[in-house]
């Protein structure tokens, strides 16, 4: 690298490293001509100062009563992204995504501590989720005690005279300074920065009000995190920031190891390695030294990898059987936004139904109704109108004696996002039809509602009963007269008594009750879904561990060919709700029983009904 012109003496063995800095160190300490050339040699080059000069911490040699000051030698990945950041001081933001324990803090830390040392009237910000992690004295984990620990361990010759105090060091020689705080919404505001170093910002909470302030602070807001889903500030940043550094795993030289993949079923190692252990697998060796994998190590066939890596290692099969769930790995490790979040249905199983169970509907277009206030018409024959961009997708024509559940969600009708109905055949489990439109009106939604209700042999209906469901509803069951649907119940009850009021009321636990139910019935295929961008939408819905509830994380950047303007699990909401339709539904087509005879049981019991129903239609409880 054309900015690293003393690099390439220092040797990166830890046993050779270790000498050259003991010649180092001594030919500095031996005459000040001799620290000054150092001095300017490590102010030219920040991989020579670091790999010459610089000492991380590991814990773990202490467990073993070594000392924990452990040589800062940089891997070949680390290399690029360093002298890239160095570069990147006072004149643009940088963004970090990565992986655990691959050191990007403590990159970002030297960057700004290079600076420091060797650059006049510096002046530096450090931020993080709290005080705590940005000074305390005793916590290796804070930003400031790393700085601390690596000023400590430095030659005297290379360290300036300096100030400490709690949240700032000062260089006394070349007046540069570095301040810390913790995140508030107002974090730097009113000052002027060479830099400012967010670190995990994803677990910033005043994420959408730092950023702003800090744009007219300084030009270079140094953000690094693991991902904690695919909405919020982080997030929004990493898709627009210019300068993007991504730190996978896969890249570490220990982590890698035994790196491999699966292509049509076959294991394929990824590194000039290879074992004679695994004779249960086809491998396909490249030449190179050999890599003994364990004699007991399993190979994971991962055809549906649940990362967009598509890579493991025995490292990071070790990683996974450790972990108590997928969405830890996603994370922690894989850089995955969307699993980062606690996915809430199986990203795998998802992606399996994408590859195998998808298929193109049978029909396109539009049906063909009228309404009035009162009635819904369909005009016969010609009750399907095909129209390749239209709105409602068949896959299966109604069949007579099969019973039909509908599920619907309702929105505003403004463009922002989808009304969405799904239908679904009790008979085969199947998923036979589906709609979605940004720009219906409420009326017209419940027309067209109960038209394909009517369609579908009389479908059971149940619609999500808050917001835009509640005028939905009245026009259902009050202007078209339309009974067959779900009335509120009270779900987390043993009896589950039924009330008068149309609708299904979502609540937090009875959400999670309904995806997960409708996950269930996906991964056992009692419900067979073939249509890919209601599966593509349910990725994005994640379960929330601080509260236990299921939200779907916001896709604004997710096209939706509909026209709504964002993408919301609409779809995925109306498939669930067809689902918990299709599951009241009787698993027989009921039996006609003849006329009951005047003044019997069955008479009386049939009248009741009558009347009952008639109340309903007239006076509905909203």
């Amino acid at each position: 690298m054309s900015d690293s012109p003393y690099y390439h003496l220092v040797p990166k063995g830890r046993r050779e490293n270790m000498d050259f800095r003991e010649e180092m160190v001594k030919a500095g300490a031996s005459s000040n001509k001799h620290a000054e050339e150092l001095w300017i040699m490590c102010s030219r080059d920040i991989l020579f100062w670091i790999n010459t000069f610089v000492f991380g911490y590991d814990p773990r040699l202490a467990e073993g009563g070594q000392y924990p000051a452990t040589p800062f030698i940089t891997y070949g990945f680390q290399d690029p992204v360093l002298s890239q950041m160095k570069g990147c001081l006072g004149k643009e933001d940088v963004g970090i995504e990565k992986s655990r324990d691959l050191g990007a803090s403590w990159m970002i830390l030297l960057v700004f501590l290079h600076a420091w040392l060797f650059r006049d009237l510096m002046s530096f910000l450090l931020v993080s989720r709290s005080e705590a992690l940005v000074d305390k004295t005793e916590d290796p984990d804070s930003l400031f005690w790393k700085l601390d620990w690596a000023l400590k361990h430095m030659p005297g010759f290379m360290v300036p005279a300096y100030t400490r105090q709690k949240l700032l060091l000062s260089n006394l020689d070349n007046k540069s300074t570095m301040t810390g705080q913790a995140t508030t919404s107002d974090a730097g505001v009113g000052g002027r920065k060479t830099a400012a170093m967010l670190d995990e910002f994803a677990l910033v909470t005043e994420g959408e009000e730092m950023l702003p302030g800090l744009q007219h602070t300084t030009n270079s807001r140094f953000v690094n995190s693991t991902p904690r889903g695919a909405a919020g500030a982080y997030y929004d940043f990493m898709q627009h920031v210019s300068q993007k550094f991504t730190l996978h795993w896969s890249q570490h030289p220990d982590k890698r190891r035994g790196l491999y993949t699966t292509q049509a079923g076959r294991i394929v190692l990824l590194e000039p390695q290879y074992s004679d252990q695994a004779p249960h697998h086809a491998l396909e060796n490249p030449r190179g030294p050999w890599y003994r994998y364990n004699p007991e190590f399993q190979f994971v066939v991962d055809d549906h990898p649940v990362n967009r890596w598509g890579v493991r290692s025995p490292w990071y099969d070790h990683q996974c059987d450790r972990s108590l769930s997928m969405a830890d790995i996603g994370q922690e490790l894989d850089i995955d936004y969307h699993g980062s979040d606690y996915q809430f249905f199986d990203p795998s199983m998802l992606q399996m139904l994408i590859d195998e169970k998808v298929s193109r509907p049978t029909m396109v277009g539009e049906l063909v109704y009228e309404f009035t206030d009162s009635e819904v018409i369909l005009n016969e024959p010609e009750t399907f109108h095909v129209a390749p961009k239209g709105k409602l997708k068949i896959w299966s024509l109604p069949s007579a004696g099969h019973k039909y559940g509908m599920g619907i969600d309702v929105s505003s009708g403004t463009g922002a996002s989808n009304s969405c109905i799904t239908i679904g055949d009790k008979s085969t489990g199947e998923k036979v039809a589906s709609y979605a439109n940004p720009h219906i009106t409420g009326y017209e939604f419940a027309a067209l509602a109960v038209a394909l209700a009517k369609w579908f042999n009389g479908a059971y209906m149940i619609w999500e009963a808050q917001g835009p469901g509640r005028p939905f509803g009245k026009y259902v069951v009050q202007k078209f007269g339309y009974l067959n649907v779900y009335f509120r119940r009270n779900e987390e009850s043993v009896s589950r008594k039924m009330s008068d009021v149309p609708g299904w009321y979502s609540t937090s636990q009875g959400k999670l009750v309904l995806l997960t139910d409708y996950g269930l019935a996906l991964k056992r295929e009692t419900f067979n879904n073939r249509e890919e961008i209601a599966l593509e939408e349910a990725k994005q819905y994640i379960r929330l561990i601080s509260n236990d509830t299921v939200v779907h994380a916001r896709a604004a950047k997710t096209k939706d060919p509909s026209g709504a303007r964002s993408n919301h699990g609409d779809r995925v909401m109306a498939d669930a709700l067809c689902c918990r339709a299709m599951g009241d539904l009787p698993d027989r087509p009921e039996q006609e029983r003849p006329e009951a005879l005047p003044g019997s049981m069955a008479y009386r019991w049939d009248q009741y009904q009558r009347e009952r129903k008639r109340r309903r239609k007239s006076t509905c409880h909203w």
